[in-house]
């Protein structure tokens, strides 16, 4: 279970829908697409369970050759499935975007007074980390 928790959260991508995001809409539409995108995550956060208790009332008992489908397993098979239509989704119709749009930019170097303070930046991630443990 631990391993499992790990693998998640390495290959989660939490920051990639904001950056597709800022990367795609222009200024004028992307707080009402951020909305949109924070809406239907929210939405999906309460659905999920929704759907698991479902199953877990609706299906009892399945058995198809070795596979055994009941009130324990039918949520992750569920949700294996859903993923996987999800993944052949993204294949079939995901439009990457333009390499020189997101081709990194040659970065200048900052003034002593445009770089981020390092005592200040230790302090935001103490108070982070202490209130959050």
């Amino acid at each position: 279970l631990l391993i499992s928790r790990v693998v998640m959260g390495l290959c989660t991508g939490l920051s990639l829908p904001g950056m597709y995001i800022s990367l795609t809409v222009g200024m004028k539409r992307r707080s009402e697409v951020v909305l949109y995108f924070s809406a239907t995550t929210t939405l999906g956060y309460a659905v999920g369970p929704a759907m698991a208790a479902v199953l877990e009332v609706f299906v009892k008992s399945i058995r198809v050759h070795n596979l055994v489908l009941d009130s324990d397993t039918a949520p992750g098979w569920f949700m294996a499935l859903v993923y996987f239509v999800f993944l052949v989704l993204i294949v079939v119709l995901f439009a990457d975007l333009p390499m020189h749009l997101t081709k990194p930019v040659p970065r200048i170097s900052a003034k002593a007074g445009d770089r981020l303070p390092l005592l200040p930046s230790c302090a935001a991630f103490w108070h982070l980390f202490v209130t959050s443990a």
